[in-house]
């Protein structure tokens, strides 16, 4: 029965202008249906009870063609939807039987529903999806399949996993830059008094200077790992932004320039305040550009941005360097591993600069993102929430 209380069997029977206005309230639900679930970010397909798809929303068909499927030929209407997942290839061939035999099992009234989380990465974008299948209701067999963007609910899975690891690592680092720095500096010391018993025209004079440059070498990392893992006391200052921030870029401009690179600021007038632990804001952006220094291929140049908000202050370092690769991703910003090939060969990059920017945004409450695409190199984001009250 409809809701207008006959059969649709006994349609026929009934006076032509019920029946005009029978079809029309039904258009007009289907419209409504239709500009529903357009309207959702969410990509949804309708299966029939043979697992054919019989409707999809604008979301499900933007994905599909944004991702390589030009048209409905391989997950439009009227394709089999089970025997897209039975095709389904490495790298998601896994996933994909898993879904055959949910959906399948959904089809059948096995399961009331069915659920699989799966990745779904794209050449430059590492995505996570939340697929859900359930039976279709009322007079239609088959299944109603959904698939939810959620990236940020796992990236944030993702970033605590690490964050506990590099805390982990970060206290036997800070322990053993300790231990080791205190006979650093007698090695160093008891250097500089042998150093003075061999006169600069000796035959091993040269080996003099090598081991200074080695020393110092060894000291900056040891000093590089401590400040990436010591106990912080982060005390907020207000400053004016723009002075900071060509303070953080300022000694690296010599370096830029004698690579053939240039540094482009974009900067808020200089009256325009922030209220952090400026020293701490002014290594974290004096790493990312220095990062972008390393990477960017001479004749290019790095872009410094920074704009804020009542909420937030959000600064940009973008390079013309090469992309990170997909597989690297995820652990660009763990300490003593360089994911970006250093095009500086006097600096060929210690693996820090971005674990310690990392580590000290996080302690200003910031988050630092990136994102990377072949032939246009990486733009990293730093964004740190302002409180309400902050001048």
């Amino acid at each position: 029965m409809t809701e207008e209380g006959f059969s649709l069997s006994r349609l026929g029977e009934q006076p032509l202008e019920k029946v005009a206005a029978m079809l029309r309230a039904l258009e007009e639900r289907r419209e409504a249906v239709e500009s529903i679930l357009n309207s959702l970010s969410t990509h949804v397909a309708v299966l029939d009870e043979q697992g054919q798809i019989v409707e999809v929303n604008d979301a499900w068909t933007r994905f599909a063609r944004d991702n390589g499927d030009p048209g409905p030929l391989r997950v439009g209407v009227g394709v089999n939807y089970l025997d897209v997942c039975r095709r389904a290839s490495e790298p998601h061939a896994g996933e994909a039987v898993a879904a055959l035999h949910g959906i399948e099992d959904v089809l059948a009234g096995r399961r009331d529903f069915f659920e699989l989380e799966y990745p779904c990465h794209s050449p430059t974008q590492r995505r996570w999806y939340l697929m859900r299948v359930e039976p279709r209701r009322g007079e239609h067999a088959g299944a109603i399949v959904l698939h939810t963007d959620i990236t940020a609910r796992r990236q944030a899975q993702l970033d605590l996993v690490q964050a506990e690891r590099q805390a982990a690592m970060g206290r036997l680092a800070a322990q053993i830059a300790h231990e080791i720095n205190n006979p650093l500096a007698g090695l160093r010391s008891a250097f500089e008094l042998i150093a003075q018993a061999v006169p600069p025209d000796h035959p091993d004079a040269g080996f003099v200077a090598l081991a200074r440059e080695e020393l110092e070498r060894l000291s900056h990392i040891v000093g590089q790992t401590y400040a990436a893992y010591r106990p912080l006391r982060q005390v907020a200052d207000r400053f004016a932004l723009a002075p900071a921030l060509r303070e953080a870029v300022e000694p690296l401009q010599a370096k830029a320039h004698a690579r053939g690179l240039s540094i482009r600021l974009e900067l808020p007038d200089d009256a325009v305040p922030a209220t952090l632990p400026r020293e701490a804001f002014v290594q974290v952006v004096a790493n990312l550009v220095g990062a972008a220094v390393n990477v960017a291929p001479p004749g290019s140049a790095v872009r410094l941005r920074a704009r804020r908000t009542a909420e937030r202050l959000i600064v940009s370092v973008g390079d013309a360097g090469p992309d990170i690769p997909l597989e690297a991703q995820e652990r660009i910003f763990e300490s003593l591993v360089s994911r970006r090939p250093s095009l500086d060969p006097q600096d060929p990059g210690l693996g820090l600069g971005l674990s310690i920017a990392k580590s000290l945004a996080g302690g200003m409450g910031g988050q630092i993102r990136f994102r990377t695409r072949p032939g246009r190199g990486t733009v990293f984001r730093l964004r740190i929430g302002l409180p309400p009250d902050s001048p």
